[in-house]
C-alpha cells in the first residue's frame, strides 16, 4: 500500500503509523523545500527512527539554471541524516522509474531482513541445546585460539 502525504514546514510528524518508507522530495530551485526537508530529517531521527528507509529525492534537475541547492550540499545532507539520494525532473520524467525500483526492492529487502532475523531468534529460543552440542562446544579439537598461539609461538 502507498501513502502519500504532503507536509510542511513545521507540521507534526505522522504518529501511530508504521511506515515503511518516507520520500522526502525538495525543489532545486526553492531553498525553503530544502530547509523543510532538512527540517524534517533533523525531527525525525531526533525521535530516533533509524530502522524506516529515507529517499531524499532533489526534484526539477530540469531547471538548472535556477539551481540554488548544489548537489554536493544535498548529497552532504543525506549523508549526515543516513538517506539515500537520488535527482528527478517530473516534467522530463527523469529518473522516476530508479525511484520507485529502489523503494521496492529496498522495502523487500529490509522486510527479508527482518524475517530472518526474527526467525533466527525464534528458533535459538525454541531448539534446546542438546548434551553433545554443548560438550562439542566447549571441548572442540584442533580450535585454539589466536591469542594462546601467539603466546606459546614467544
Amino acid at each position: 500500500m502507498l501513502d502519500i502525504t504532503k507536509i510542511q514546514g513545521t507540521e507534526s510528524l505522522p504518529s501511530g503509523v508504521d511506515y515503511d518508507a518516507y520520500v522526502l522530495v525538495f525543489g532545486i530551485d526553492d531553498k525553503q523545500s530544502f530547509n523543510d526537508a532538512v527540517d524534517f530529517l533533523y525531527r525525525f531521527r531526533k525521535e530516533d527512527v533509524h530502522n524506516c528507509l529515507v529517499v531524499l529525492v532533489a526534484n526539477k534537475v530540469d531547471l538548472v539554471r535556477n539551481r540554488v541547492i548544489t548537489t554536493e550540499e544535498a548529497k552532504g545532507i543525506a549523508s549526515a541524516y543516513d538517506c539515500k539520494y537520488i535527482e528527478s525532473s517530473t516534467i522530463l520524467n527523469h529518473h522516476l522509474d530508479e525511484l520507485l525500483v529502489c523503494l521496492v526492492s529496498e522495502i523487500r529487502s529490509r522486510q527479508r531482513k527482518s524475517r530472518s532475523s526474527h526467525e533466527k531468534t525464534s528458533q535459538k529460543s525454541r531448539s534446546p541445546v542438546s548434551p553433545k552440542h554443548l560438550f562439542n562446544k566447549l571441548f572442540r579439537r584442533g580450535s585454539i585460539s589466536k591469542s594462546y598461539e601467539n603466546l606459546a609461538e614467544d
